[in-house]
């Protein structure tokens, strides 16, 4: 089967990878004038297996509206620039209950424990220079308050296999102690060993490079698709700005680009993407080994 991927970041590559394994002939499309151009850019880095807490729970809700007004300097919300936000953020809402905050962890939890054993066998198999390494991770929390939710959220996560522990202010310098140069001291500190490290722009194109010289695939870049022609239920071809793509099937990994080739189609995609930013310094005294996620400023 000729299978058309779209979108050439960490996903789409990844998901060319695993079809091409299964005997499938495949194209990979992507707008970009090269591999990891967008999302995959310029990450953070982190492996997080361990770390993740469903964002929608009952504690979140207080948050909101000091958001939405502006009053967090980290975060803005356009809600006014873009009213797609108010269903979604409905939407956020009714998951905002213990429940459901409880199953979105543990589901989000197996799909990463399932990629964590995944990625260590495609290194394994093929070699990826991507500074990967087992760094292990801290999520640094700003509040006394906040540790017993990380404690209850530690045993859901020990139950389905994915160990966790909570470190004092001191314990946490002890094994981090770049953690010591920040200004604002903190309560505690999750940890979790076996969490790790990589450059995702690196993996991608480097597994985009081995699948280009080892499998049927083809990389066309520079190329931005348009629209799907699905005719009775069958896809006929992908259009984009540059010609006709045949193909028997299609996978749409284009992240928050997926909804305008989705729509039409009238598939919604429930994704409302978030911008962030990052930033690559230079190795200093007080760099940090360990991956640090804080959420003490916040």
């Amino acid at each position: 089967m000729h299978v058309a991927v779209l979108g050439a970041g960490v996903v789409g590559v990844t998901t060319a990878y695993y079809l091409a394994e299964n005997g499938h002939t495949i194209t990979v499309v992507d707008r970009s004038r090269e591999v990891a151009a967008a999302t995959s850019h310029a990450n953070g880095g982190q492996l997080s297996y361990s770390y993740t807490d469903s964002l929608a729970r009952p504690e979140f809700v207080p948050r909101i509206p000091s958001l939405v007004l502006g009053l967090d300097p980290a975060i803005r919300i356009g809600v006014l620039r873009n009213l797609s936000l108010v269903p979604w953020g409905l939407r956020f809402l009714g998951q905002c209950t213990t429940g459901r905050a409880r199953d979105n962890t543990v589901a989000v939890l197996e799909i990463a424990l399932r990629s964590a054993r995944l990625i260590d066998e495609l290194e394994q198999k093929i070699g990826l220079e991507f500074d990967y390494r087992t760094a292990g991770k801290l999520v640094v929390l700003a509040h006394a308050r906040e540790i017993e939710g990380a404690r209850l959220r530690g045993e859901l996560k020990r139950r389905h296999g994915c160990e966790t522990d909570i470190l004092s202010y001191s314990d946490a310098v002890a094994l981090e102690p770049a953690l010591e140069a920040m200004r604002q001291r903190f309560a505690a500190a999750v940890y979790s060993s076996g969490d790790q490290v990589g450059d995702a722009r690196a993996f991608t194109a480097g597994l985009c490079d081995w699948l280009q010289q080892n499998r049927p695939v083809t990389v066309r870049l520079n190329e931005n698709v348009r629209r799907m022609d699905i005719r009775n239920g069958r896809l006929r071809a992908i259009e984009t700005d540059k010609n006709q793509l045949a193909a028997d099937a299609a996978i749409v990994c284009l992240g928050p680009w997926s909804a305008q080739v989705l729509k039409p189609l009238g598939i919604d995609a429930h994704i409302y993407p978030v911008r962030g930013y990052s930033v690559t310094l230079p190795r200093g005294d007080h760099t940090p080994v360990v991956s640090v996620t804080n959420l003490a400023s916040r």
